[in-house]
């Protein structure tokens, strides 16, 4: 969830245009640690099981009553 950004369409296409801006902006608004914690995952060599995955957010939007 901590990398979980909801942006509008005009939004995203101006941070797409400007990674550099869009890397201070998320640093900004979830702090440091956060963005280092986010740019350390992104780059690792980690595969994701996204069957796991599936199933985590399915759990977890049960457990909170997301409808999707």
């Amino acid at each position: 969830m901590d990398n979980l950004q909801v942006l509008c369409a005009r939004c995203h296409r101006h941070f797409t245009d400007h990674p550099v801006e869009f890397a201070k902006w998320v640093s900004k608004s979830v702090g440091d640690n956060v963005y280092e914690y986010l740019y350390k995952r992104a780059h690792s060599n980690v595969k994701v099981d996204w069957q796991a995955e599936y199933e985590r957010l399915k759990e977890y939007a049960t457990t909170n009553k997301i409808v999707v």
